[in-house]
């Protein structure tokens, strides 16, 4: 145990604003009727979370679900008969992405399941 010496910590924080984007891709079904169907994946890669008083810097929450993604996708391109259309979004905002599905509908994409 050193016992001479002193440790100073600074901490600094500031708020940006910064414009986030939400990540889409999606692979068309096959099946002329079946593909006006779409099943949507989704996760989030902006979120750092706090838990009481201990932050979990994402790799539990963010890049979990983004492998998760990652790895469906890739599932679902090797099938290469996937009857239904299938959406992989990546969300920025975590806790606003189920309120932007819900509120905007795939309406234009056909039948959200």
């Amino acid at each position: 145990m050193v016992t001479d010496k002193q440790l100073k910590i600074t901490e600094v924080m500031f708020k940006e604003e910064k414009i986030l984007n939400n990540v889409a891709g999606y692979i068309e079904g096959s099946d002329r009727v079946m593909k006006n169907e779409i099943v949507v994946f989704s996760g989030h890669y902006d979120h750092i979370g706090v838990n009481g008083t201990k932050v979990n810097p994402g790799a539990d929450d963010d890049a979990s679900g983004c492998a998760a993604l990652l790895s469906t996708a890739e599932a679902f391109k090797k099938l290469e008969l996937v009857t239904r259309t299938v959406y992989e979004i990546g969300f920025t905002v975590a806790n606003k992405k189920t309120r932007l599905v819900v509120d905007n509908p795939f309406s234009s994409w056909g039948k959200s399941k």
